[in-house]
C-alpha cells in the first residue's frame, strides 16, 4: 500500500504547473455591448487564433471520474481595455440542461491564477496562491432565457400540501444560488484556495452564454479583468485553465474533464 501511495504521489508532482506553447490574447476593439450576452457566434472570433486543448478526467481528488468523457476542447480569446473574452468548443452527443434530479447538465470553467501562475497550483489553486473561477451550466441558461424552471415545471403533476413544512423552499430561503429566480446570466463566479474551498463572488463581473448546434457546444466567456482580487493587465504572462462537465455521462462536481496544467497566456499589449 506504501508503494503505491508513494508511486501516485510522484505522478503527481511530476505534472507541470504550465505546458509549454504559448498562447497570445489579441488586443480587438470588441463592442462594449458584447459584455451584456457573449455571443458565441460573433463574426470577430473568426479573426481569434483557435487553440486546441486535451483534457484529462479529474482524479486527484474524490469523487473522481475514472475516464475522460470529453476529450478536447477548442479555445478561443481576445481582450480589449477592461475585459477578457474566451470562447471554449467541444463535441457533445446531446444538450442537457434537466432540472430532472436524475440527470446532469453540461457545464463549463475557466480559471485564472490571482498570482503567479508558475507558483500556483492549477488544480483550484492553494493556500495563500488564490484563483478565480467562472462556471457556466446549461441549466442555468435555461433559467435565464425562460425564467425560473420550478419542480411544477418538470413534474406537472406534482402536489405537496405544504411546501414550506416539506422544505420545497429550503434552497431559496437560504438564497442559495442554485435556486436563484432573477438570474440574468447562467454564469458565476467563485474563488477557490485548493480542492472544497470554492466561495461564490458576486457575478457582477462575469457573463456567459452557451450554443449547442450540430452537436458541439460553443460558451462564450466575458470577465472583467479588474474582478474583485483578479487584476489582469495588457502585456502580462499569465495562465488560464479549463474544466468541462458532460451531463450525459454523469459529470457533476468534481467529476469532470479538466486542463492538468495552466495554458500559459500573453494578453497583447493594447493598440
Amino acid at each position: 500500500m506504501k508503494k503505491f501511495t508513494l508511486s501516485i504521489l510522484f505522478g503527481f508532482l511530476s505534472i507541470p504547473l504550465f505546458a509549454q506553447a504559448g498562447y497570445t490574447v489579441k488586443f480587438a476593439k470588441v463592442d462594449a455591448k458584447y459584455s451584456e450576452k457573449p455571443e458565441p457566434t460573433a463574426e470577430f472570433w473568426k479573426d481569434a487564433t483557435p487553440l486546441k486543448i486535451g483534457l484529462s478526467p479529474q482524479q486527484m481528488t474524490q469523487p473522481s471520474l475514472k475516464e475522460s468523457s470529453v476529450a478536447n476542447l477548442t479555445f478561443r480569446s481576445v481582450h480589449n481595455s477592461d475585459t477578457i473574452f474566451v470562447l471554449l468548443e467541444w463535441a457533445d452527443n446531446a444538450k442537457d440542461a434537466s432540472l430532472e434530479t436524475e440527470k446532469m447538465t453540461d457545464g463549463c470553467a475557466i480559471q485564472f491564477p490571482i498570482k503567479d501562475f508558475k507558483k500556483t497550483s492549477p488544480f483550484m489553486g492553494g493556500k495563500d496562491s488564490p484563483v478565480m473561477i467562472g462556471q457556466w451550466k446549461a441549466v442555468w441558461q435555461v433559467d435565464a432565457e425562460k425564467g425560473f424552471q420550478r419542480i411544477k415545471d418538470v413534474y406537472p403533476n406534482t402536489w405537496v400540501e405544504n411546501t414550506d413544512l416539506f422544505g420545497q423552499n429550503t434552497a431559496l430561503l437560504s438564497k442559495n444560488h442554485a435556486s436563484n429566480e432573477n438570474r440574468k446570466t447562467p454564469a458565476q463566479l467563485a474563488l477557490a484556495e485548493g480542492f472544497g474551498s470554492l466561495a461564490l463572488q458576486p457575478a457582477d463581473g462575469l457573463k456567459a452564454w452557451g450554443v449547442w448546434e450540430n452537436k458541439v457546444w460553443k460558451v462564450a466567456f466575458a470577465m472583467k479583468k479588474k474582478n474583485g482580487k483578479l487584476n489582469l493587465e495588457n502585456g502580462q504572462n499569465t495562465g488560464i485553465s479549463f474544466a468541462v462537465w458532460d451531463g450525459a455521462k454523469g459529470n457533476v462536481g468534481s467529476r469532470k474533464n479538466i486542463l492538468m496544467s495552466w495554458q500559459p497566456i500573453l494578453l497583447e499589449a493594447g493598440k
